[in-house]
Formats: structure tokens, sequence, C-alpha cells
């Protein structure tokens, strides 16, 4: 098997059709041979329906997985170990891809040595920007709106793609292990970076990535992402992911548990957030300030979990 596509899904049903839909007029060189791995994270909705009609329609093509252990990186594990090709794309269940998607990606693996692929992402908005959002200048807005664009040519990968659209040789999870299953979306949290912390894993491991510019997938901005509580939410999440990827060193000096340069962090981001006048450069900090205290709140959990547990080892 040359090509498996792995897409985990929970409760997007419609979405998830819309994405299979775009799926199927792939165009790849006939003899090309590929496959579809959905892996269901216990979705109450229609989506085992959805996969079922895809499975009867092409059932050489496509193959139907339950992941019971709720969270994504559970379920993109699950899809790894049960795909067979040489090659992993992974996209999200609620994406339309580009007809050429996967033929780009191929194209980079085999023209340039490398063990993985980042793609085009185009957000796809169904509603109008809100006066609040801005993508460009100091203010940009992190990527609650998911978007990546590192220009025109295929270049190296310097800082981690996005999971949306990211292809990875087979043998990276081998030599590297799996997803972090810490991190990564789940029902009721915000936390996410399994992809962030997977790709830094093999940048730091000496591994290449490369950008296709032409594998492009668009990635609709739903409603409920462009209100600022969203963004808030998100913020904070991002800041419990790092704290989870790059843990505070053990000889940090604390108060009342929070590394100090976290607390000068914190009181920054208050001042530039409450003094700033302009109202992009006031919510951009007041994001930023949600992220510190992300940070801050998931490195104090993991403190005195630690702390615990050495504890209850000295007993």
């Amino acid at each position: 098997m040359r090509l498996s596509v792995i897409i985990c899904t929970w409760n997007r049903a419609d979405l998830l059709r819309q994405t299979l839909d775009s799926l199927e007029k792939s165009e790849l060189p006939y003899d090309t041979d590929w496959e579809v791995i959905l892996v269901d994270n216990n979705s109450t909705d229609e989506t085992a329906a959805v996969c079922q009609q895809f499975l009867r329609e092409n059932p050489q093509r496509y193959r139907y997985i339950v992941e019971k252990r709720q969270g994504k990186s559970f379920a993109l594990n699950t899809g790894v170990k049960n795909a067979t090709g040489s090659i992993l794309a992974f996209t999200d269940d609620d994406v339309v891809v580009d007809s050429a998607w996967l033929a780009e990606t191929l194209r980079v693996f085999e023209t340039h040595s490398c063990v993985g692929v980042g793609g085009k992402i185009v957000p796809l908005w169904n509603s109008t920007k809100p006066s609040w959002y801005t993508s460009e200048g100091p203010y940009k807005l992190h990527l609650a709106i998911v978007s990546y664009d590192l220009g025109t040519d295929p270049c190296e990968i310097r800082a981690p793609a996005l999971g949306a659209n990211l292809s990875l040789k087979r043998e990276v999870f081998e030599k590297h292990g799996m997803f972090r299953t810490d991190l990564g979306p789940t029902a009721g949290s915000e936390v996410r970076g399994e992809d962030t912390e997977f790709c830094w894993r093999l940048l730091h491991g000496g591994e290449r990535l490369m950008y296709a510019p032409k594998a492009i997938i668009f990635h609709p901005v739903e409603k409920r992402r462009i209100d600022k509580r969203y963004f808030e939410a998100w913020y904070y999440g991002m800041g419990e992911s790092r704290s989870r990827i790059q843990l505070a060193p053990r000889d940090a000096v604390r108060y009342f548990a929070f590394p100090r340069y976290m607390l000068r962090w914190y009181l920054r981001d208050l001042i530039l957030w409450l003094t700033s006048l302009n109202p992009k450069r006031r919510f951009y900090y007041k994001l930023q300030f949600c992220l510190t205290k992300g940070q801050m709140a998931e490195e104090r959990r993991l403190w005195r979990n630690r702390h615990q547990e050495q504890g209850a080892r000295s007993k």
C-alpha cells in the first residue's frame, strides 16, 4: 500500500460527509494504491452511518474503526497502527481537500529527501470576518483560525506544520514513537498540540520536513470560532499545552508553586491588556494573558503532581 489517509472524527457527520465527498474527487495516477482509515472516537450522531455508506460503496478503499478511548491522540495512534501505507496522510473531519492534494503530497515526497510533508491550509470563511479579527501585522491572532501558508514554492519546514494537512512516512512512528495522549483535543478541553509536539520531536531528531504549496486543503471557519470567548478558551488551552510540551526548569524559583518568570509574564500581559487603547491591540494582549494564565495553571498542576508522586515514593 502506497498511501493511507487517516481521518479521526467525533460528532461531525455532515461535515465528514463533505470531507469524504471531496476526497473521492482526488486525482491520482490510476496505479496508486491508497486507502482511507476512518477512526470514530465515540460519536453519538450519524457518523457511523456516514462511514458505513462510503465503506459499502468502496470496501477496498475505506476502513472504519471505533476507538473507545476519548481523545484525538488515542484515535490518531489507532489510525497509525491500523494503516498499511508507507506514507500516512492526516487531515481533519471538517475540511474540503483539493483534488490534487494527495498527488502533490506524493510529488514532494518523490522529489525531496524528507520524512514529512506539510501542505497549505486555506481558511474557508462561511460568514463575515469580525472587525476585531486580524491575521496580519503586529497584532496577528494565532491559529484559532486554522491557516498555514509558507508561500508558493516548496521549502524546508523549520517549525511545526499543522496536523490538518500533514503527511508522514510510516518509519517515523517506528523511530520516534507515537502521538502523546496527554495532548490533543478531547471532549470539554481546548488542550491541543499533539501535532506540534510530534513535529518538534522529528525536527529535534534531525529529520527533514518539506512544505508542499500545491497540496491544499480548505478549512471551514465555524461560527463558534469567530466568538471572542472561543479565542480566549483556545489561547488558555494553548497555554496548557505549552506547559505539557516544555516543562519549566526544575530549579526554577517559585512563588506559590508558580515559576517566578511566569509571574513576570502574567503581570506584563495583564498591564498591556488593561492599558491598551487600540481595540485590536487590547484584545491581542488579552489573549496573551489567557495564554500565560493557562500555562501557569497547568505548570502548577504538573508541579504539584510531581511532588505528590515523590512524596508517595518516599513513604
